[in-house]
């Protein structure tokens, strides 16, 4: 057995632990699906994470349970980001149209990623009260994505948790994500971190 393989044996008890429950949505869907984007590989694809992010939003919308899509996410390779690379398997690979989906490319962690989505649906005429979110992140990941949002958007608003599930993809530029027990204490930490306000105000 690899040594990643056997680590990652060890600390899933661990990740079984951490991992968050998966929402179900309301009737009727939600407004907004939004794909939290994580990690590129170094010839400008998106990494496993990634991708299967970006699938999970768009059968959302392809099942008519989500009217538009936001795909956010800063890290490049290749000058294309996450945000783009997402977008281009929902486009080639599903047939969405580009005009219903949105991206953010400028952030650099999670909670920039809540702040720069919001301010997109102000610009856009298109932030309101009541609004009903879905929040689609890799299985560890997606309860920061979540408690990111919410922070930021009206308490009135509704936000689901949805998972997206894949193997960890050992061509990620980002060594924390070619193994689960590289992502694990990663995780675990920045979860604690961003819970702090003052953390928050330093990385926005």
């Amino acid at each position: 057995m690899k040594p990643d393989r056997f680590l990652d044996v060890l600390v899933s008890p661990l990740a079984k632990i951490f991992e968050r429950r998966e929402d179900s949505l309301p009737q009727g869907g939600v407004d907004v699906v939004i794909g939290f984007g994580i990690g590129m590989r170094a010839d400008g694809k998106p990494s496993l994470l990634s991708r299967a992010v970006a699938v999970r939003c768009a059968i959302l919308y392809k099942q008519k349970l989500a009217r538009t899509i936001i795909f956010t996410g800063g890290s490049s390779e290749s000058n294309i980001t996450e945000a783009e690379a997402m977008r281009s398997i929902a486009i080639w690979s599903f047939g969405i149209p580009s005009d219903e989906i949105f991206i953010d490319n400028a952030s650099k962690n999670t909670h920039q990623n809540a702040l720069n989505v919001w301010a997109m649906l102000k610009r856009k005429g298109l932030a309101k009260n009541g609004l009903r979110f879905a929040v689609v992140g890799q299985d560890l990941h997606v309860g920061r994505c979540y408690d990111s949002l919410r922070r930021v958007v009206p308490k009135s608003s509704r936000v689901f948790l949805l998972k997206a599930y894949s193997r960890y993809d050992p061509k990620c530029t980002q060594k924390r994500l070619t193994a689960e027990w590289r992502f694990i204490p990663w995780e675990i930490i920045w979860t604690v971190l961003f819970k702090i306000k003052f953390v928050r105000r330093l990385i926005s």
